[in-house]
């Protein structure tokens, strides 16, 4: 099979002819949907499959096998692979690399099998002692091939990832996706990638200082998940057609969370009921330097253009408010400890709440905007102040919260630039401050004097159990509270935003996730070794 498709000398890629390769990349390339013309044109070449995801599947094994030398030589032959990804399911992409198997935990499964299969198990016993020691002198051959065998598809893997990269580059004006390497150089080097990465980050407002070091993916290795489970899920979710782009991000947020859960846990293990004094420290040393890592590596990008629009009343038109926003992936990043500490055996943990919810007053947080397209979810914010359940648990003194929410609101708003909106904003958020907290009776003849009154350099300054006594919402209509709901909504980012949040920002959560993805992968390397 000729490969008339090549790498043009100009840093671009050219088609010569009507060969093969040069026909399949327009296929693939087409922004229509090609899904049948594909399947017909690799059928008549040899690659038939039940559907086009089998079909190239077939010619992917083909190439891995056939065009092994062209990886390093030719990146066009990558390339044309790169684009066949969004053709694939998600099984058929991950069976064509796939998970190394232990010779020793497969001898161990076969003999086990047999013992339990035989009715004679002394003998059983005996051939498996003798089976597995005779197979032991070569597993070490065996082995040293099969990761050789398997280091070939990280880079192989690698290489695919470099041109994820370079798509994102090119989308955002940084260079076409052919500028980014030159035949026989190796462009999918981490010192290359790495550069390109940190050029991406650099365009798109990302927050962190430090340089992001793209590591050679050959030194991946997990305890938690596959050496390469991370990479063919960005490949895979990120190489969907625009029409699915957004539940491509949606499904790597799903494996980013598992990732932080099982690679950086935050929370203790405040079910168990036996922990020793020494056992508890060594609990709560751990998720606190978690948490550290946590926030140290999810850094956020900025949102200078994050719009919304709020209604004064019925009579007046919607006016728009535009200001810069914090975005990170979760909201744990922005979270610190109130107490956490061994009780009787137990450890107890309990959050600054206040924190969590005044960090939404600038903040966007991507998986928390996850749960609210997958299940109609709130913003912590919100939800905390507006959830029932939420509010009957004492322990949060959920009253105090509520009315710490207009002060800090408050404190804000009197920063914003945009002076006139502030003032409008203002004069709503103490229009409910006064009616919210009406039944505490407390005297006054303006908004920042009853503020002086209910707060003391901004924390609390009436009794708790006063406070309990009072209902909130007593002097407020059903329409009042609905109304006041979504104007704390407003404020605290998570109503009448102007456009689809993840759809707008989708260049910059794609890099972004790429980014997280692979420093959690570098933390599980890092832990097993």
């Amino acid at each position: 099979m000729a490969n008339d498709f090549v790498f043009g000398g100009f840093g671009c890629f050219e088609v010569k002819g009507t060969g093969f390769f040069g026909e399949f990349l327009a296929l693939l390339s087409s922004a229509a949907d090609n899904r049948e013309r594909i399947s017909a044109f690799l059928d008549k070449n040899g690659f038939s499959g039940a559907d086009v995801s089998v079909a190239i599947k077939r010619f992917f094994l083909y190439a891995k096998e056939t065009h092994k030398a062209d990886f390093d030589k030719n990146p066009s032959v990558v390339f044309l692979l790169y684009k066949c990804i969004q053709f694939l399911t998600f099984d058929d992409f991950k069976s064509i690399f796939p998970a190394k198997k232990s010779v020793v935990e497969q001898n161990i499964y076969d003999y086990s099998t047999e013992i339990f299969k035989s009715k004679d198990a002394d003998s059983a016993v005996e051939n498996f002692a003798r089976g597995f020691i005779s197979s032991a002198f070569s597993v070490r051959n065996i082995e040293k091939n099969k990761d050789e065998k398997y280091d070939d598809d990280l880079s192989l893997l690698q290489k695919l990832f470099a041109f994820l990269l370079f798509d994102s580059a090119e989308k955002l004006g940084l260079g076409r996706t052919g500028d980014f390497c030159t035949a026989g150089a190796e462009y999918w080097s981490a010192e290359n990638l790495s550069a390109v990465m940190n050029a991406l980050a650099q365009k798109l407002d990302f927050n962190g200082k430090a340089p992001i070091e793209i590591p050679d993916f050959r030194n991946f290795s997990g305890k938690h998940f596959g050496r390469n489970e991370s990479v063919l899920r960005l490949l895979y979710n990120f190489t969907r057609p625009e029409q699915a782009l957004k539940e491509g991000i949606i499904n790597e947020l799903n494996f980013v969370r598992e990732q932080q859960r099982a690679i950086l846990p935050i929370w203790p293990n405040t079910r168990k009921d036996n922990f020793t004094p020494s056992d508890a420290s060594s609990e709560i040393r751990r998720v606190k330097e978690n948490l550290k890592t946590l926030k140290s590596i999810d850094f956020g990008f900025s949102d200078s253009a994050f719009s919304q629009t709020f209604f004064i009343n019925d009579e007046e038109k919607a006016k728009s408010v535009t200001r810069t926003i914090k975005c990170r992936c979760f909201s744990e990043s922005e979270m610190e400890w109130e107490s956490i500490e061994r009780k009787k055996g137990r450890i107890f943990a309990r959050r600054k709440e206040r924190t969590m919810i005044k960090k939404s007053l600038d903040s966007k947080f991507l998986y928390p905007e996850r749960n609210k397209i997958t299940h109609v979810g709130e913003n912590f914010a919100v939800f905390t102040l507006f959830t029932k359940d939420y509010k009957e648990r004492d322990k949060y003194m959920w009253e105090e919260l509520f009315l710490q929410a207009f002060f800090d609101a408050r404190k804000y708003l009197e920063k914003c630039p945009d002076k006139e909106i502030s003032k409008q904003l203002i004069a709503i958020l103490d229009y409910f401050f006064e009616k919210t907290t009406r039944p505490l009776g407390l005297p006054h003849r303006t908004p920042a004097e009853l503020y002086k009154r209910v707060f003391n350099n901004g924390e609390i300054a009436i009794p708790y159990s006063e406070i309990k006594k009072t209902n909130v919402f007593s002097n407020l209509t059903d329409t009042e509270i609905r109304y006041l709901k979504h104007f704390l909504g407003f404020l605290y980012c998570s109503e009448n935003i102007a456009e689809d949040f993840i759809l707008r920002n989708k260049a910059k959560i794609q890099v972004y996730l790429i980014y997280l993805t692979l420093e959690l992968t570098k933390l599980e390397s890092a832990k097993k070794k």
